[in-house]
């Protein structure tokens, strides 16, 4: 359920959405195709407004495909549809639609046999539309003609190092533009999104009795300055450490008790 709150209107919604996921992988020499499709379907109910219940229904798709080169190269494509429901009304009790996307993806994988390393580099280019916007001719309603388009680069490092120590290293690039809007922000960053984000991990496997068990890790994380809506404010950049300890609970063996009886 949610709330929709627009200056002096005030309406409770509730929103069930369900969903049929279908998918199929085919392998062809050194060819792997990956095809899915989704079907939604998203009822909205506006408490006190009947006529403004809304049966949404879409199909969405999923393709991709990958090549496996030698020496554990695996360059890839993939396309993808979006589909999310936002629930609520406008101000004249109309029901919002979902919004929708579709997304194009290209990369490389790459995983060298009996070394203990693996990486991937991707770039991908996302649209997004039905996005809330300002009404010129009503400041207390939105319109559904804002887009957003995002292009980004994203890349990893694992390795797998002598006694059991792990390292990951990882870095985005994500340019997210307002492209359409009546708000006064087109052309300008989505909030809250980075431009950059990075991260590298450490952890060490403790071997007990020939069996891995406790882990410690540590690790840091940077966070780019962020976009607030105004250029009065700026979120500023961050960078943090992390630790962490854990236990694979896998390894414990509960033996069963035995019997013996006399004869």
């Amino acid at each position: 359920a949610s709330v929709v709150d627009q200056g002096l209107l005030r309406w409770d919604s509730t929103l069930a959405q369900t969903g049929l996921y279908l998918q199929d992988q085919i392998k062809w020499g050194r060819w792997t195709a990956t095809l899915g499709l989704r079907h939604d379907s998203a009822q909205t109910d506006t408490e006190g407004r009947p006529a403004s219940a809304v049966d949404e229904k879409a199909w969405t798709k999923r393709a991709g495909a990958t090549y496996q080169m030698d020496g554990g190269w695996a360059p890839y494509l993939g396309y993808s549809e979006s589909f999310q429901p936002l629930g609520g009304v406008d101000v004249y009790g109309t029901p919002y639609k979902a919004q929708r996307g579709e997304q194009w993806e290209a990369g490389v994988k790459w995983q060298p046999p009996g070394q203990g390393l693996s990486a991937f580099a991707a770039v991908y280019t996302l649209r997004e539309k039905n996005r809330k916007t300002t009404d010129p001719a009503n400041p207390l309603n939105s319109l559904q003609i804002g887009e957003v388009k995002v292009n980004g680069f994203e890349a990893e490092l694992t390795a797998s190092l002598a006694r059991h120590w792990d390292a990951t290293l990882a870095y985005a690039y994500t340019d997210a533009v307002i492209s359409r809007s009546n708000g006064g922000d087109q052309g300008q960053r989505v909030t809250s999104v980075p431009r950059h984000t990075a991260s590298a991990w450490l952890t060490h496997r403790f071997a007990s009795e020939g069996r891995g068990g406790w882990s410690l890790g540590a690790g840091v994380r940077y966070t780019g300055s962020q976009w607030t809506g105004t250029s009065l404010v700026d979120t500023p950049s961050a960078t943090l450490l992390d630790a962490m300890v854990s236990y694979d609970l896998s390894l414990i063996h509960i033996s069963e008790p035995t019997r013996q009886e006399a004869i």
